[in-house]
């Protein structure tokens, strides 16, 4: 099995990547719900980039896994590594994404507790009161200040 030495190279690569993409390739379409979200700003041009090409990549995995569903086995084990692959570029893409966006608009430790944060159409930012869910812990529920129990 062959070793590939995984150096500066290869980050600076994916650097060189997000700068070359078309920030208008995969734009968010949601509109914004004018009683759930408050829009806090505009995703500024360079995160769109990033966004761009997570959904490039998000796109390729799931229509190259469509695509594998009807093959031999064989076309799948050749085809398993760049699937694989293009999953976890845009999983990084994604992370990268949201860890900029959440510099970017210095999100809280409250804010980050109590909102979600999301993209909406025109590459409006908004924030989202948080639901808590049924399965949540007691504590947590509570820490939140949405446990009806007090």
């Amino acid at each position: 099995m062959e070793s590939k030495t995984v150096d500066r190279k290869f980050y600076e690569a994916m650097l060189d990547e997000i700068d070359q993409m078309d920030s208008s390739a995969f734009p968010p379409h949601t509109d914004a719900d004018e009683e759930e979200a408050k829009v806090i700003g505009v995703c500024p041009e360079y995160l769109r980039k990033v966004w761009a090409l997570h959904r490039f990549y998000e796109r390729e995995y799931r229509r190259g896994k469509t695509e594998l569903a009807f093959e031999s086995t064989d076309a799948k084990r050749r085809a398993a590594i760049p699937l694989v692959m293009n999953r976890m570029k845009g999983d990084i893409l994604e992370k990268l994404f949201w860890y900029g966006m959440n510099c970017t608009f210095n999100t809280d430790a409250d804010t980050f507790l109590d909102y979600i944060m999301g993209m909406r159409a025109e590459w409006q930012v908004v924030l989202t009161k948080r639901k808590p869910t049924p399965d949540m812990p007691p504590f947590l529920r509570k820490y939140l200040g949405t446990d009806d129990d007090d």
